[in-house]
C-alpha cells in the first residue's frame, strides 16, 4: 500500500525553492566568488584568520607622502586598488567602534608586490584627557598612538573634543603622543599599559618655548637629518618630542619654560650622541657637536647561531644612548662607540632574552654579544 502525502501550500513553496536552487546551480558562475581585481589586491583578517568586512583601506604614495585612494573590504575581507604609485603604503583600520587596531603595509614596490595581507590585532579602549596647568580642557589637540610591538607604527591619529578628550582603540602596550597648539609644549608617553577593560590618561600641557640650535661634526660641517629630541625632569621625566636637522644642521622644537635637555643622535650610526642642558633664561647653545667614535661590528648570537636583534649603544662620554639599529639575519650590525661604552641587544624573536653589557672598553673593531633562551613559563614546554 502506497502512502500518499498531501502537498500543502507551504510544502509546495519549499519544493519550488529547492528546484529553483538546483536549477541555478547548473548556471555558470552561480555560487562562485569573484574577488575584486586591480594592480594591487589584498585581504584583511583578524589574528584568528577570519576575514573582516567593511574595513577602510587607504593607499598612500610613499614618495609624495600623499593619500591616493580609499576603499573598503567586501564580505570576504578583500580589496583592490587600480592606480598604484611605484612605491606605496597601505593602511587598514576599522570604521566605527570595532575593537581592532589598524595595520600598516609599508614601503612596498609595485612591481614585485601585487597582493597585500593585513592582520588587525585586538585593541583596548583608551581615553586621553588633555588640559592646561590651569585645568582648562584643550580641544583640537592631536593624539597619536604608536604600536611599539609592530615596529613603532602609528596606528591612530585623533583630535580631542570640546571637553579635551579623545577616545580610541589602542594596543595593549602603546606609545602616546599629545601635540597641542603652538603655545603649549607637547608630551610623549612611552610603553603605557592598556588593560582589556580600558584606561584613561590625564595629560597636562605646559606653556611652550622654542628651542633652536645647530648640529655639526668635529670639523664644524653641518649634519642634516640628525634626530634631536628634548625632555624634562621637573616633576617626572617628560619627553617633549623631536625634530630633524635641515641642510644647515639647524633644528627647532618646543619645550616648556623650565629646564630642558636636548639630545642629538645619528640614525645612520656614524657619530656618537651628545646631550646639552638648557635652562630657561640662558643662551641656547649655538652648536651641538657629534664626535665620530670608534667603528664596531656587533654580533648578536645564541651559541654559534646569529640572532637578529635591535642593538642600542651607550656612550659613556656623552652619558646617553645612541640611536638603535637592527642587525641583519646573521646578527651583524656596524655602528660606532665611545672608548668606554655599553651595549644592549633586544632579540626580535621572543624566545630569546635581552642581553646587556655596560662599562666595556674599546678593544678592536668587533665584539660578540651572547643572548640566552627565554625561561619557559609555568605552562610552557621546556625549550629543546
Amino acid at each position: 500500500m502506497t502512502r500518499q502525502t498531501t502537498l500543502t501550500p507551504s510544502k509546495l513553496t519549499l519544493l519550488m525553492l529547492g528546484v529553483g536552487t538546483i536549477a541555478l546551480m547548473g548556471v555558470p558562475g552561480f555560487g562562485h566568488y569573484y574577488p575584486p581585481e586591480g594592480a594591487v589586491t589584498g585581504s584583511v583578517r583578524d589574528a584568528r584568520g577570519f576575514a573582516l568586512d567593511d574595513i577602510e583601506v587607504a593607499l598612500f604614495d610613499e614618495q609624495e607622502l600623499s593619500l591616493v585612494a580609499l576603499t573598503r573590504t567586501d564580505s570576504h575581507g578583500r580589496f583592490a586598488f587600480h592606480q598604484v604609485p611605484p612605491r606605496f603604503d597601505v593602511f587598514a583600520h576599522p570604521v566605527g567602534e570595532e575593537a581592532f587596531v589598524g595595520a600598516w603595509y609599508l614601503d612596498a614596490e609595485r612591481a614585485p608586490v601585487n597582493h597585500v595581507e593585513l592582520v588587525l590585532s585586538a585593541g583596548h579602549p583608551l581615553t586621553v584627557e588633555v588640559k592646561t596647568e590651569d585645568g582648562i580642557a584643550v580641544s583640537g589637540a592631536e593624539v597619536r598612538a604608536y604600536d611599539p610591538d609592530r615596529g613603532t607604527l602609528a596606528v591612530r591619529r585623533i583630535a580631542t573634543d570640546l571637553e579635551g578628550q579623545a577616545t580610541l582603540v589602542a594596543p595593549p602596550r602603546v606609545h602616546v603622543a599629545i601635540l597641542g597648539p603652538e603655545a603649549l609644549a607637547p608630551v610623549w608617553l612611552f610603553a603605557q599599559e592598556v588593560p582589556e577593560k580600558g584606561r584613561t590618561l590625564t595629560v597636562t600641557l605646559r606653556p611652550a618655548r622654542t628651542v633652536r640650535g645647530r648640529v655639526v661634526d668635529e670639523q664644524g660641517t653641518p649634519l642634516s637629518d640628525m634626530v634631536v629630541s628634548g625632555w624634562e625632569f621637573e616633576d617626572a621625566e617628560r619627553w617633549v618630542g623631536f625634530a630633524l636637522t635641515d641642510g644647515d644642521g639647524g633644528f627647532q622644537l618646543r619645550a616648556s619654560s623650565g629646564e630642558a635637555f636636548v639630545r642629538a643622535v645619528d640614525p645612520l650610526l656614524r657619530h656618537l650622541p651628545v646631550v646639552e642642558a638648557l635652562t630657561s633664561g640662558e643662551a641656547e647653545p649655538a652648536e651641538l657637536v657629534l664626535a665620530t667614535g670608534h667603528p664596531l661590528e656587533v654580533r648578536t648570537r645564541f651559541e654559534s647561531e646569529g640572532v637578529p636583534a635591535r642593538v642600542w649603544v651607550w656612550s659613556e662620554s656623552a652619558g646617553a644612548w645612541a640611536w638603535g639599529g637592527t642587525t641583519n639575519a646573521d646578527g651583524l650590525l656596524t655602528t660606532v662607540v665611545s672608548t668606554v661604552h655599553g651595549l644592549l641587544a633586544e632579540p626580535l624573536e621572543p624566545i630569546y632574552q635581552a642581553a646587556e653589557s655596560l662599562g666595556l672598553t674599546y678593544q678592536g673593531p668587533s665584539r660578540q654579544l651572547s643572548v640566552r633562551r627565554a625561561e619557559p613559563g609555568p605552562t610552557d614546554e621546556a625549550a629543546p
